[in-house]
């Protein structure tokens, strides 16, 4: 429709010099008719050929153009837009409402060629070891008497404060209560130490302490930093079979990164609830937590 009327507008001010006057009428779609009528009688003469070209042409470029420049709220009533309407439905109540996530295989084709083998590097101390904990049982590994040796407990407090046991003179063999122990060495008749370590165990207590609450459930979290699910699982085939097989441990394949640390990406769990309000309106979550003594 739209090609006719242009062919209208740009041939009616046109009269032939063999021909009859264009037809002008007031319907659109039979002056359109008539004029390529007339046009199809008139490719007949020469003289007339030319100028119908020159017409059809002329009007395939208009059309054109007024597609390319004509803004769109001219042409609005012509088009067809597709509308919708917000979805306010509440989703809680519906049964088979979920999201389910991609399973990604840690050797999938596709990045095999970045996975490279991280070998250990095969240093030499030139420092010799000399308190050593094996099972327990802290001893020293010198033989002579111009060293002595002490040892102490270091308790965690927070996660930036520690509760420093007694020095305690390390002869012989040694058993001591707790997960943490520092060690230091001295020469004879000095003050400072010139050999300093620090030992990890986990001291498992025969009387542990009875439970305020005993029927909270036993719930550990694992955190390893700076590591993805994928990269845990060909990284660390070991521990990752320990914890599936002999400890029921449920992995969070999908548990990415929000905060600094192991504490507030722990903490972050618990937000994983139905929540009406965007978390942007919680910024001070943290300082609940720790105004409630669990941080």
């Amino acid at each position: 429709m739209s090609l006719i009327i242009v062919c209208i507008e740009l041939s009616v001010p046109y009269r032939s010099q063999k021909g009859p006057h264009w037809p002008l009428s007031p319907n659109h779609l039979q002056a359109g008719i008539a004029c390529w009528h007339t046009c199809n009688v008139w490719l007949l003469h020469k003289e007339t050929t030319m100028r119908c070209v020159t017409i059809i042409l002329t009007t395939v470029v208009f059309v054109v153009l007024t597609t390319l420049l004509i803004e769109d709220s001219v042409v609005a009533p012509f088009g067809i837009y597709y509308t919708y309407t917000e979805d306010n439905r509440d989703y809680r109540n519906i049964l088979f409402d979920n999201c389910e996530l991609p399973h990604l295989n840690p050797w999938d084709p596709s990045i095999l060629k970045f996975l490279k083998p991280d070998t250990k590097y095969e240093c030499k101390p030139k420092i010799a070891q000399l308190t050593k904990l094996e099972n327990g049982q802290l001893s020293t590994t010198y033989h002579h008497n111009f060293t002595k040796c002490m040892y102490r407990c270091l308790h965690p407090v927070s996660d930036k404060s520690l509760l420093h046991g007694d020095w305690v003179n390390l002869k012989g063999k040694a058993y001591p209560t707790c997960d943490v122990i520092e060690t230091h060495c001295f020469k004879e008749n000095a003050s400072k130490p010139y050999y300093e370590f620090v030992h990890a165990q986990i001291y498992r207590s025969d009387k542990p302490k009875p439970e305020k609450n005993p029927d909270l459930p036993d719930v550990h979290f694992i955190l390893l930093d700076s590591l993805s699910h994928s990269s845990f699982v060909r990284t660390m085939p070991r521990t990752y079979h320990e914890l599936m097989t002999n400890y029921e441990a449920i992995p969070f394949p999908h548990l990415n990164k929000v905060s600094l640390n192991s504490r507030p990406n722990g903490a972050e769990n618990q937000e994983n609830r139905y929540e009406r309000q965007s978390i942007e309106e919680h910024r001070r979550v943290r300082k609940m937590y720790q105004a409630a003594s669990h941080l």
